[in-house]
């Protein structure tokens, strides 16, 4: 799908993808931003970049962008961990749990992340599962049960309301009481590491119904994948294009610490692994991936999108090595071939 990049080990490509990735700035928050700055965090402390920026960023937006329902896609996640290490002012955390508090909720419980733009304000978007629910979960001044109960509550209503036979659908109108029945594909990505991640924070005792259907999920994006390692941009449609992105959510989600090892076959993995490597080109671009995909009722919307760099695409990548490297080591995987 791309000019591949020069031979180089993973660690060059590593750091090569991280460091560009520093270079998409954030002054306000956007869908995709959570998994860019997600990816960053897991990069420095593979000693690859230095996030002095990406810290700057938080610490203007924190405390001079203008207060907006834009808030509530900040990388909550990301918030979280770096003021458990004191790593930013509390005023950041203080502004992203009065993101989360503001927002309206249908009437099944799940907040409505666009509620200031008319003709997405009573949508629920299976993107939010990516930093919504676990954002919910860490996020103070509730007390940690509570919250916690709230973020799961909001996970399995969220996925109940966009369930598809195969996959999970795009979007949900909650006046309606209908969800658009596509299974974007990028969109079981978002739902995937979301769902693992939140998991991974509560502990398995308590999300056992959320390891089930991540389980699925994974199984059915299996049995479609293309011989190239890549997917089609709506799962399970001969007439849709195939984009890169899914296959960086599909091996992050695939080695994440909460999937057990036996959910995926190993040629399946080692497709995909090689589809996200063969995706990053020599300035450390991952290429190939759909751009912003907005909640549409039409299947042509999703078919042909055109390929764009982006911050969700490079985010996902970075999370998809920083799992090949937790789990197989530096060396640990067969290299690709232009790694060889």
């Amino acid at each position: 799908m791309t000019e591949a990049a020069p031979a180089a080990s993973l660690e060059t490509l590593y750091r090569a993808l991280a460091q560009r990735t520093l270079r998409w700035r954030f002054g306000q928050w956007y869908w995709g931003d959570a998994i860019a700055v997600d990816g960053l965090i897991t990069a420095e402390r593979h000693g690859l970049v230095d996030l002095s920026d990406t810290l700057a960023d938080i610490e203007r937006w924190a405390r001079s962008a203008p207060v907006s329902f834009d808030d509530a896609l900040a990388p909550f996640r990301a918030l979280s961990q770096l003021a458990r290490t004191e790593r930013i002012e509390p005023v950041a955390i203080e502004r992203a749990a009065l993101a989360l508090e503001r927002l309206p909720r249908t009437p099944e419980g799940i907040p409505l992340l666009r509620p200031h733009v008319p003709e997405w304000r009573h949508l629920v978007w299976v993107d939010s599962l990516y930093h919504l629910p676990v954002g919910l979960a860490m996020l103070p001044p509730r007390p940690a049960r509570e919250r916690e109960n709230d973020a799961l509550a909001v996970a399995l209503e969220t996925i109940h309301v966009l369930d598809l036979p195969l996959g999970i659908a795009h979007c949900y109108e909650s006046g309606r009481m209908l969800s658009n029945r596509i299974a974007w594909t990028r969109g079981i990505g978002w739902a995937l590491l979301g769902a693992l991640d939140l998991i991974a924070e509560l502990g398995s005792a308590r999300t056992a119904p959320l390891l089930d259907v991540t389980k699925r999920w994974i199984r059915q994006l299996a049995e479609h994948q293309r011989e190239d390692g890549h997917w089609r941009t709506v799962l399970g449609d001969a007439s849709a294009e195939p984009e890169s992105s899914t296959a960086a959510f599909f091996v992050a989600a695939a080695l994440h610490e909460c999937t057990p090892a036996e959910t995926v076959d190993s040629a399946t993995l080692q497709r995909a692994i090689d589809a996200v490597v063969g995706s990053i080109d020599r300035h450390g671009v991952f290429v190939g991936v759909s751009a912003d995909t907005h909640a549409a009722w039409c299947i042509d919307n999703y078919r042909n999108p055109p390929l764009r760099p982006s911050p969700w695409g490079q985010g996902a990548a970075l999370r998809a090595l920083d799992a090949v490297v937790r789990r197989r080591g530096w060396d640990g995987l067969d290299e690709p071939a232009h790694l060889k």
